[in-house]
């Protein structure tokens, strides 16, 4: 199972891959495939893009990015990932 971009609902299961150059959403149908190995996101195009939708949705709720006194690296976080509940990295 992929970690990241993802959303599922009762049959399908919707993630980005990480395999791929640029940003490539699979579909799975979890029914006929729990291994969740034949992707199904040009044969579902409306389920794609009703699932982005809700993800896209649910991203937009979500709090701005905080720094982390963990977080070393530079650079932009996309939205919707990088969260940290807390104090921000406040110091010991």
């Amino acid at each position: 199972m992929a970690m990241g971009k993802s959303a599922s609902e009762t049959r399908f299961f919707l993630t980005v891959s990480s395999r791929s150059a640029g940003e490539q959403w699979q579909l799975f149908d979890l029914i006929a495939d729990p291994g969740e190995r034949d992707n199904q996101a040009d044969a579902h195009p409306a389920v794609v893009a009703g699932m982005r939708k809700q993800y896209d949705a649910f991203v937009a709720t979500l709090p701005p990015v905080k720094p982390s006194a963990e977080y070393s690296g530079g650079g932009h976080l996309p939205k919707g990932w990088g969260w940290e509940i807390g104090s921000g990295g406040s110091a010991r």
